[in-house]
């Protein structure tokens, strides 16, 4: 893309994948009405700034990467929890867990939207964390 006009673009998808995201989550978590409404405003606005500028096949691509980038995070976070034996205590292990649950119920509410496979992003993920349990299930048969 290289242009100022289309890094713009490219810039616009990504806010408007990263607030597709976070609207989402919002829904995940149970938020008020009010806040709900409040978010879809800034997704609508959002939206209206790509209509006409860009395919929904490339919004659909910003916002499988963003949701990949969100597995990847989560995944990071569950490792460093794993490595780090200091913090291997109850409520870190169960506050990973509704994270996890936060993460695949937000995965799902974005099934469908600009063509996006929820049971394939969900697949990604629980491939993504079955590594991460082997790797610590190895280092801990090497401990």
């Amino acid at each position: 893309m290289g242009t100022k006009s289309n890094k713009k673009t490219e810039d616009a998808m990504s806010t408007f994948a990263m607030c597709l995201w976070e609207h989402a989550e919002l829904r995940s978590y149970g938020k008020s009405p009010e806040e709900l409404i409040e978010s879809a405003k800034q997704l609508a606005k959002r939206k209206r700034n790509l209509d006409g500028v860009v395919k929904r096949k490339d919004i659909g691509e910003a916002l499988a990467g963003m949701i990949l980038n969100k597995i990847v995070q989560f995944s990071r976070d569950c490792a460093a929890f794993l490595r780090d034996r200091s913090l291997n205590d109850t409520d870190h292990a169960e506050g990973l867990q509704f994270r996890k649950a936060i993460v695949i119920q937000t995965i799902m509410r974005l099934d469908g939207v600009f063509g996006i496979n929820a049971q394939k992003m969900i697949s990604i993920a629980d491939h993504f964390w079955k590594n991460i349990s082997a790797q610590n299930d190895a280092g801990r048969d090497e401990d």
